[in-house]
């Protein structure tokens, strides 16, 4: 009996000891399983993130090498030089610079109105040279001051608060009421600037009309592509 009772322990215990012996091996195979997939999928990202940074320097050495093609060849003295006979030029200018300079003027021109009408008092002073490029002429606006553009709310409430009205208007000036008066002053002086920079353009082609139709020109890259050729 009790040999019986002992064999069929024994044989439990055997087989228990298989089943923990296989569960084991089970996972072994599982966590092997796991491991050779998550290092493919290491392996992928890897490939993917190398894949990635050489494509963006590739990127950035195309573009690093179309600015030094563009400056190396508008720099260089005696380099490469394009002909254009004064006609061509003429023509150029006629046909598709003062036509193009035209439509943005109008639309810096509308947009100066348009800014004008939310800047308060109009402004009064003249463009310095420096926006015409040093050349004498009327662009035909007024612009603000820097000090015109800034709106100095802690300043106005020291140093005016006793003054009357009137008083206070003229120790400030022709200051904005507002912080977004000012910033309407500034876009407003913006679309000045942009339609001084027109106007010399459009000088230049002016100037440019002059050239004789045989004369030939050598134009670097730069030139050519200003013209639009």
């Amino acid at each position: 009996m009790q040999d019986d009772v002992r064999s069929a322990i024994q044989s439990a215990r055997a087989k228990r000891l298989e089943l923990i012996q296989k569960g084991i091996a089970n996972a072994e195979e599982v966590m092997k399983d796991e491991d050779a997939v998550q290092k493919a999928e290491e392996e992928a990202l890897f490939e993917k993130a190398i894949e990635e940074e050489q494509e963006t320097e590739e990127q950035e050495q195309q573009d690093v090498e179309k600015s030094d093609i563009a400056d190396a060849l508008s720099r260089c003295d005696g380099g490469v030089k394009i002909k254009k006979t004064g006609k061509e030029i003429k023509d150029q200018i006629a046909t598709s610079i003062i036509p193009s300079l035209t439509a943005k003027l109008a639309t810096a021109e509308a947009e100066a109105t348009e800014c004008l009408k939310n800047c308060g008092n109009a402004p009064t002073h003249d463009p310095d040279k420096w926006w015409t490029d040093g050349i004498e002429m009327d662009c035909g606006h007024k612009v603000y001051t820097w000090r015109e553009m800034e709106f100095y709310e802690s300043e106005g409430r020291l140093m005016y608060a006793t003054l009357s009205a009137q008083d206070a208007a003229e120790k400030r000036g022709n200051t904005p009421e507002d912080k977004a008066q000012a910033e309407w002053r500034q876009k407003y002086n913006d679309a000045i600037r942009q339609i001084c920079n027109i106007k010399v353009d459009l000088k230049t082609c002016e100037i440019m009309s002059g050239l004789k139709d045989s004369d030939e020109f050598e134009l670097n890259p730069r030139q050519i592509i200003a013209l639009g050729f």
